[in-house]
């Protein structure tokens, strides 16, 4: 029985309507899931491999494998530290810095034969224990560049920077990795290294007769000075 175009014209609104709310109900529960998605996921412990690409980056091997000692910051182990990226802090991670290369190594606990060098655009800091690494840039005309040591955060600022070289006196033909730390203060945009009294003094003009007078009262030696002694002298200092 054919019904009347009144009829037809009602059952197709309804019809309609009914298609309208079932595209909004599925439209609203896609969105529910995404939702509880990102809810899951932010509570899942956090996997840098795979979730962040600071922790993307080519394979690290040693220059020189067969070399003595090595190229790392205080020892050849892993250290759990905290990679800090773009104001995200990824703690519990195994680290190691690699001095020679000035980079910052990575232990995928995934992958763990497989330590990955991690991109320093993504890494702006790092901290082991109670030492903080900064990068700084590759700018050679700023004087110091690559990841240096904090120190002392003031008016001023004091870097301690380590290099590796490889050196092939002696008896291995391989050579021996040999370290070296250098101190720099910063003050405004500029970096002064600190290899001697008069080094010192050009970089803080204004404190000189309180430097020579803190060297001299603590017969410190600028040439062999060490960082607690550094840091006491810039405590010691007035405005720094």
């Amino acid at each position: 029985m054919r019904l009347p175009t009144q009829a037809r014209t009602f059952y197709s609104c309804i019809l309609f309507l009914l298609c309208c709310f079932s595209l909004l109900h599925s439209q609203t529960v896609e969105e529910i899931i995404d939702m509880e998605k990102e809810k899951i996921i932010a509570e899942i412990p956090l996997s840098p491999a795979h979730l962040h690409p600071t922790f993307q980056g080519s394979l690290h091997y040693l220059e020189e494998p067969q070399a003595q000692h090595h190229p790392f910051y205080l020892v050849n182990e892993w250290l759990v530290g905290t990679v800090i990226s773009h104001n995200i802090s990824f703690t519990e991670q195994s680290l190691k810095y690699d001095t020679y290369l000035d980079r910052l190594v990575w232990l995928n606990p995934s992958h763990p034969t497989d330590p990955i060098i991690l991109n320093p655009s993504f890494v702006q800091a790092f901290q082991t224990g109670e030492s903080l690494f900064i990068w700084l840039g590759n700018e050679e005309t700023k004087g110091l560049t690559g990841y240096a040591r904090l120190l002392f955060d003031g008016n001023v600022k004091l870097f301690q920077k380590f290099t590796a070289k490889i050196s092939r006196s002696g008896d291995n033909p391989y050579g021996t990795y040999v370290q070296k730390a250098s101190y720099y203060l910063q003050a405004g945009n500029t970096f002064f290294e600190i290899k001697s009294k008069k080094d010192l003094l050009d970089a803080l003009p204004a404190q000189e007769a309180d430097i020579k007078a803190y060297l001299k009262q603590k017969k410190v030696n600028v040439r062999g000075i060490q960082a607690p002694q550094f840091i006491e002298l810039l405590n010691y200092l007035p405005s720094i």
